[in-house]
């Protein structure tokens, strides 16, 4: 499942957001769960009893190519036994109790991967085109880049045996610059 978001109406919008609520348990099943580039996107289960599954599904998931989103997930109650990722991003989960099982992975790690991540400008910031043609600077001139995190904000917070968080680094974002040179434009 890819949370992907819309940028909203406003004329400068920077953010793609989006939101999946519910009244009672929401259950979410798939390989993995993760946002699409620079998203922001959240799973939400609403009332007394209202609780969010994650679970697993046969098979090998693709990698994830996606990079700066955050997955959020709000309900009374979170358990998971399947797989959320936001690679070189941020996963929030907020409940009164989280369950993280046996086979649960949270991982903002890019594993190893190249994640395709807009231009680059002078060879130090990173220009990313968002759909409104509005152009987001990461770097020293721009805003920083998403910060990679996972939080977990609950009253009770019980991480299993065979139960995954990973936080490491582990890839780069790849992007490409076009120089024009004495004997013309080189990429």
């Amino acid at each position: 499942i890819r949370g992907r978001g819309l940028l909203d109406d406003a004329p400068n919008a920077r953010d793609y957001r989006g939101r999946l609520d519910v009244s009672g348990t929401l259950t979410l099943e798939a390989k993995q769960i993760y946002p699409a580039t620079l998203a922001n996107f959240a799973f939400g289960a609403h009332g007394d009893d209202a609780e969010v599954l994650v679970r697993p599904v046969a098979g090998t998931a693709d990698t994830v190519l996606s990079a700066g989103g955050r997955l959020a997930i709000e309900a009374p109650h979170i358990e998971s036994t399947g797989v959320l990722r936001a690679p070189l991003g941020a996963i929030d989960l907020e409940a009164e109790e989280i369950d993280l099982l046996a086979g649960s992975v949270l991982s903002t790690s890019a594993q190893g991967q190249l994640i395709p991540f807009g231009t680059t400008q002078g060879g130090l910031s990173w220009a990313y085109q968002q759909s409104n043609n509005i152009t987001r600077i990461f770097g020293p001139d721009g805003e920083p880049l998403p910060e990679q995190r996972v939080i977990l904000n609950a009253k009770d917070v019980n991480l299993a045996s065979g139960g995954t968080i990973d936080v490491s680094g582990g890839g780069d974002l790849l992007s490409y610059e076009s120089v024009t040179g004495p004997a013309g434009t080189t990429d």
